[in-house]
């Protein structure tokens, strides 16, 4: 809101102030027969105004639409509300994730599965790591049927279709596919 007001007192000063100049130059350029260009305003500034302004305007009705959202899954879905002060703020370690023991020496994967949720796979075992720091680190072993190969990539997968099959936090259930390439020989 301050960024909103700030700019928009800029814009009025702007615009004054450009008035007042371009008044000036263009009584010169009649004065001493110079082009009538001198006559334009230079508005550049005032856009720019205009531009962090309706930006500024874009973040303060999206942060009053989630507060509202939240409201409403708080009051029809008796979703906690306060959620998201729950939420850790401090980065992850990504080196802790990835060397952990049960991976041994085999080469890691991390991939995003959710806006709180995070996995890290060697292709055998799981580890999701959930960004509400009261949950601890869920561990998965042996949770690919086949070994996958790591290297080929690894996606998250969405199986929520709809707002009623989100958890507590309003992620979706999710899943991780990867693949296993496998040689073989048509005689």
């Amino acid at each position: 809101m301050s960024r909103i007001v700030q700019n928009s007192l800029n814009l009025v000063l702007g615009v004054y102030y450009t008035a007042q100049v371009t008044q000036v130059r263009c009584r010169c350029a009649f004065a001493l027969s110079l082009s009538t260009t001198l006559c334009a305003p230079d508005l550049y500034p005032m856009f720019r105004y205009i531009e962090r302004i309706a930006e500024s305007l874009g973040l303060l009705v999206d942060n009053w639409l989630n507060i509202g959202h939240m409201m409403l899954l708080s009051f029809f879905l008796d979703r906690d509300a306060n959620v998201v002060d729950r939420c850790s703020v401090r980065a992850h370690s990504v080196s802790s994730l990835m060397t952990d023991d049960i991976f041994g020496s085999m080469p890691t994967r991390l991939l995003s599965c959710t806006a709180s949720l995070m996995a890290v796979t060697d292709g055998k075992n799981v580890i999701y790591t959930s960004k509400n720091e009261n949950k601890e680190p869920i561990r998965v072993l042996n949770a690919f049927r086949d070994t996958i190969d790591v290297g080929n990539g690894v996606a998250a997968i969405d199986f929520a279709s709809s707002l009623l099959e989100t958890d507590h936090n309003g992620d979706a259930r999710t899943g991780i596919l990867g693949c296993k390439c496998v040689d073989s020989e048509r005689d």
